[in-house]
């Protein structure tokens, strides 16, 4: 069956495929499942939603939508996809406020603001 990543003997370890939504996530789910695909594997990592399955050759395969949080890495926990958007995001905002994240928005701006800091301090 399908592991996250790649494994002995591929010549890939993973292949990712950016979505622009849930519903186009929900979609590839249901032309693999369609196509015969039944290792299929979706995650909610915080800060995206994954669907994991593997090609013919064995290289592993993921298919993401950003997500409105940042949240440390590795995270992650099942995503059940018939649910509808607003639970999913009500999840993942539960997710990342137990793992100490926080909106992207706020992230990128202290991180920007840190790096602006850093900088003045090396001249």
């Amino acid at each position: 069956g399908p592991a996250l990543g790649g494994s002995f003997g591929t010549a890939i370890f993973q292949l990712s495929f950016r979505l622009e939504d849930l519903s186009t996530l929900r979609r590839v789910r249901q032309r693999l499942a369609d196509a015969g695909c039944t290792h299929l594997i979706p995650i909610n990592h915080g800060n995206a939603w994954s669907l994991y399955t593997r090609d013919p050759e064995g290289n592993a395969l993921e298919f993401v939508v950003d997500s409105p949080w940042f949240v440390h890495q590795p995270c992650g926990e099942g995503l059940d996809l018939a649910q509808d958007d607003a639970e999913i995001l009500r999840q993942t905002e539960a997710l990342c406020a137990r793992k100490g994240g926080e909106p992207y928005a706020d992230w990128r701006a202290r991180i920007a603001s840190q790096i602006v800091s850093d900088q003045a301090g090396l001249r």
